[in-house]
C-alpha cells in the first residue's frame, strides 16, 4: 500500500508539473516571439514597467474605490488586475521612449539574451502572481512551482533576478 500511495503522489506532482511546465513554456515562447518581432527594448520596457506598476499598485490608496467588481474573489482579482495593468501600461509608455533605438535590431547571436529576458519576465510575473495579485481563483500552480515562488523570503530574489538579467543584456 505505501508504494501505491507514493506512486499516486509522484503521479500528481508530475501531472501538475507538466501542466505548469506547459503554461510556463507557453509564456516564455510568447514573450520570445514578442522579442524577436519587436526587439529587446520593448521587453526591457515591459520589465521596468512591471517594477513601476508593483510600486504604484502596492501604495495606491484608492484601490477599494476603483474596484469595478468586488462580490466574488474572481471579480476582485479582475478589478485589481485591471488596476495593475493600467499602472503597467502607464509605466511602459513612460519608459519605452527612453529605450527606443537603445538596442540594435534583433539579429543573430542574441537568441540567448531573448530567452533570458523571456524567462526573467515570466519569473517576475509568476512571483507577482503569488505576492501581489494572487491568481489562485484563475489558475493554481502546482506544488513544485509554489515551493519556488510562494515563500515570501524568495520574493526579493525573484524581484532581483530580472535586474541581473537586465545588467547582463545591457552590457553588450
Amino acid at each position: 500500500m505505501p508504494a501505491i500511495t507514493s506512486l499516486q503522489n509522484f503521479s500528481s506532482i508530475t501531472e501538475s508539473f507538466t501542466l505548469d511546465g506547459i503554461v510556463i513554456l507557453a509564456l516564455v515562447a510568447v514573450l520570445f516571439v514578442y522579442i524577436i518581432r519587436y526587439g529587446k527594448e520593448h521587453i526591457i520596457s515591459l520589465i521596468l514597467a512591471l517594477y513601476i506598476a508593483l510600486l504604484a499598485f502596492i501604495h495606491f490608496p484608492y484601490k477599494e474605490q476603483f474596484l469595478l467588481f468586488s462580490k466574488t474573489e474572481m471579480q476582485h482579482l479582475v478589478s485589481n488586475t485591471l488596476i495593475f495593468v493600467t499602472f503597467t501600461v502607464i509605466g511602459y509608455l513612460a519608459v519605452s521612449p527612453m529605450l527606443r533605438n537603445r538596442y540594435s535590431s534583433y539579429g543573430n547571436g542574441t537568441w540567448f539574451e531573448g530567452i533570458l529576458l523571456s524567462i526573467a519576465t515570466v519569473a517576475l510575473l509568476i512571483a507577482f502572481s503569488y505576492h501581489v495579485l494572487p491568481i489562485a481563483s484563475l489558475y493554481t500552480f502546482g506544488e513544485s512551482i509554489a515551493t519556488l515562488f510562494a515563500p515570501s523570503q524568495f520574493f526579493f530574489w525573484w524581484l532581483a533576478s530580472p535586474l541581473v538579467v537586465l545588467l547582463l543584456v545591457g552590457r553588450r
